[in-house]
C-alpha cells in the first residue's frame, strides 16, 4: 500500500509542476479604492472607486500570469514620476498569500530592466506617505468589505535580497502600457496573492490571487484515489489469504 500511494503522491507533484508551469491565469482588476485626502475619509459616507483621479494616469487594467512571469497593463510609468507631485512615483509591487500576508516586494520603479527584490520587507502604505498632506486625492485603502491599507514602498532601510528583470513597454503617447516581471526565483507556491497601488498615492489599487491550479487538484484526487483502491484491494487479498 505504502508504495501504490506514494508512487501517486509522486505522480501528483510532477505532473503539478508540468500543469502549473504550462497554465496561465488572466486578472481584471475590480478591486475598489477607497478616497482619503490629510488622513480622513472623503465623502460621507468614503466613495468607493476604481481608480481615484485621471484615468490616463492611474488606471490599472489587469495582469496575467504565466511561465513564471507576471504582466501588469496600466496606464502608469515610471516616466509619470512626479509630473502631479513630487511626491508621487511608481508603487512597488508586494507578493505574499492570497490573506495579505507579505512576503516578497520588487521594485518597479525602473527602465532600466531590472528591480530589487526583498524578502519580508517592512514598508509604507500610502497612509503613511500622504497623511501629512492636504491636497493630494489618494486611495488609502482597498477592498469594501474589509479596508486593508495599501502597501506601496518598501522602506529605505531595508537590504535587497537580489534582483529580477523588471521590463517596461511603454507606447509612445504613454498609454496601455506593460511592465513583466520575472517571479521565477521566488518559488512560489499556489494559491500566493499580490497587491500593486498602481503609484504610490494608490489611486488605483489591484489585488488578485493565483490559485491553485483546478487541473491540479482534480488529478490529484484522480491519483490518490487509484492509491486508495490499490489499499482496498491489497487489504482485501490479505483478508482472503
Amino acid at each position: 500500500m505504502k508504495k501504490t500511494v506514494s508512487v501517486a503522491l509522486a505522480l501528483v507533484f510532477l505532473l503539478g509542476i508540468a500543469v502549473s508551469g504550462a497554465l496561465a491565469y488572466q486578472f481584471n482588476d475590480t478591486t475598489q479604492v477607497q478616497e482619503w485626502i490629510s488622513g480622513h475619509e472623503y465623502g460621507s459616507p468614503a466613495a468607493w472607486k476604481n481608480v481615484i483621479g485621471n484615468a490616463n494616469t492611474y488606471d490599472t487594467f489587469g495582469a496575467n500570469y504565466s511561465n513564471g512571469k507576471l504582466t501588469i497593463f496600466t496606464n502608469w510609468n515610471p516616466n509619470k514620476n512626479g509630473t502631479d507631485s513630487t511626491l508621487v512615483k511608481t508603487a512597488d509591487l508586494f507578493i505574499g498569500d492570497c490573506n495579505g500576508d507579505i512576503d516578497y516586494a520588487i521594485q518597479l520603479n525602473t527602465l532600466t530592466g531590472t528591480g530589487n527584490v526583498y524578502t519580508n520587507p517592512a514598508y509604507y502604505t500610502s497612509d503613511d506617505i500622504y497623511k501629512g498632506t492636504t491636497n493630494l486625492v489618494y486611495g488609502g485603502k482597498y477592498d469594501e468589505g474589509s479596508p486593508k491599507p495599501v502597501p506601496v514602498e518598501v522602506k529605505e532601510t531595508e537590504t535587497p535580497s537580489g534582483t529580477t528583470s523588471v521590463v517596461w513597454t511603454i507606447p509612445t503617447d504613454g498609454l496601455n502600457n506593460q511592465v513583466e516581471i520575472n517571479l521565477a526565483g521566488l518559488n512560489l507556491d499556489q494559491p500566493w496573492g499580490f497587491v500593486w497601488g498602481t503609484a504610490n498615492c494608490a489611486n488605483d489599487g489591484f489585488a488578485a490571487c493565483v490559485p491553485i491550479p483546478p487541473s491540479m487538484l482534480l488529478m490529484g484526487s484522480g491519483l490518490l484515489g487509484l492509491g486508495l483502491l490499490g489499499w482496498r484491494r491489497r487489504g482485501s487479498e490479505n483478508d482472503i489469504a
